[in-house]
């Protein structure tokens, strides 16, 4: 199994939603920025790819408080895969790579946040 973090919160669906609302291409630059920092944190680890395909991918989503709803914080999942993709760390995120999704959301912790990723060849 192979582990990657990226050690800060991601903004939510709603921030995403928010920022389409306000102009016509920023829900592009919104995106384009959220990518290149995960982008950032993964190429600060080890960039190992899985053994084979296709992968299942885990997402630990560790909250500072219960604030946010669940649903707003794993859509972040979209820009995760394209990321892992961009940095090397998946072949693709189509079907034909990617089976499936676990998401967890352990109690939240003030000093812990960020989103710990687990991916497992089937």
């Amino acid at each position: 199994m192979i582990k990657y973090s990226i050690p800060f919160t991601l903004p939510g669906c709603n921030n995403y939603v928010n920022a389409c609302r306000t102009h016509r291409r920023a829900g592009g630059a919104f995106k384009k920025k959220t990518e290149r920092s995960i982008r950032d944190a993964l190429l600060s680890q080890e960039i190992t790819p899985p053994p084979s395909y296709p992968v299942k991918v885990m997402f630990v989503w560790k909250e500072k408080n219960l604030r946010r709803d669940i649903d707003n914080v794993a859509f972040d999942k979209k820009f995760i895969l394209d990321a892992l993709v961009d940095v090397g760390a998946l072949e693709d995120d189509r079907r034909k790579f990617v089976c499936g999704f676990v998401d967890d959301f352990p109690k939240p912790d003030k000093k812990d946040i960020g989103v710990d990723i687990y991916i497992r060849s089937e």
